[in-house]
This record gives C-alpha cells, structure tokens and sequence, in this order.
C-alpha cells in the first residue's frame, strides 16, 4: 500500500483488480443467464388487437425496434387511488419484414391483430419487451351494435 499524507491508500493494482473481478462475475452471470436459455423459453402465446402508436428504433448499446399499440375494448376504471390502468401493449420485433407491416399499420391508422409469442425474460441484447412480434394482419373492423329502438 501506498501512502499520501501519511494515509494508507490503494494503489492502480487493487483498482485494477476489482474492475476485472466485476468484469468477470458479469460476464459469467451473463452466461449462465444466456445459457439456460430464459430469454428464449415461450411462457405464453397469443394474439393482440388494436392501433399501433408507435415504433421505434432504440437504445443505447444495442438497437430494438419497439412499439406500443392502443388495444380495444378495454374498459377503464379507476384503481383505489384514483389512477386509470393503461390500455397499452408494449411489444418488441426482430423481423425486419414485420416492422414494415407495423409502420404501415401506423401511417394509416388501421387496426391490427399483433400475434405474439412471450418469452420469460427480454433479452437486454436483442429488445426490450418480453412479448416478441411473429405476425402482423388485418383486424376485422368490430361491429356496430344496433341501436335500440326508440319507445313509444
């Protein structure tokens, strides 16, 4: 150890070595986390309906495109503390060919049927979202209710 105004220090070494040391207990974390595969198992599947809102290309280190879609007939009601649950689905898509399916659904406006598959965990290296885009169509436009006849 080294001494500055006769206080014991640290030197460069020690620091080095505990910069290497969390270097390497991260990426072994990060391997076994890779390893057992959480990112990839499918916990659920299914479909979403509703207007896209946006997509996006984003992040830091590493670029996803996300997106956000409006859904349907989703009744709000307030909580206990007065705050109103959001009718958002937030979702990831690696496709290419998929995000110009979404961005053409967003310029337009029209609703779609989003089909999904969810895995455990989202990949911090591949997207954000634990919901993956697999397929994009048409929705069916829902159907007006018939109005109710008027008493006499």
């Amino acid at each position: 150890m080294a001494k500055l105004n006769g206080k014991k220090v640290l030197g460069l070494g020690c620091l080095f070595m505990a910069v290497a040391g969390t270097a390497v207990v991260g990426s072994c974390s990060y391997a076994a986390y890779r390893g057992f595969g959480l990112s990839d198992k499918v916990y659920s599947d299914g479909d979403r309906v509703g207007i896209v809102t946006k997509i996006s290309h984003k992040g830091m280190l590493y670029k996803s495109w996300e997106g956000e879609m409006a859904m349907d007939n989703f009744v709000a009601k307030p909580t206990e503390n007065g705050s109103v649950m959001s009718n958002t689905f937030n979702f990831s898509v690696l496709d290419p060919e998929i995000v110009k399916k979404i961005q053409d659904a967003q310029k337009s406006g029209e609703r779609v049927q989003l089909t999904y598959k969810q895995t455990y965990t989202a990949d911090l290296t591949e997207r954000e979202s634990t919901y993956v885009i697999i397929a994009v169509n048409p929705a069916d436009t829902p159907k007006a209710k018939p109005a109710a006849a008027a008493p006499k």
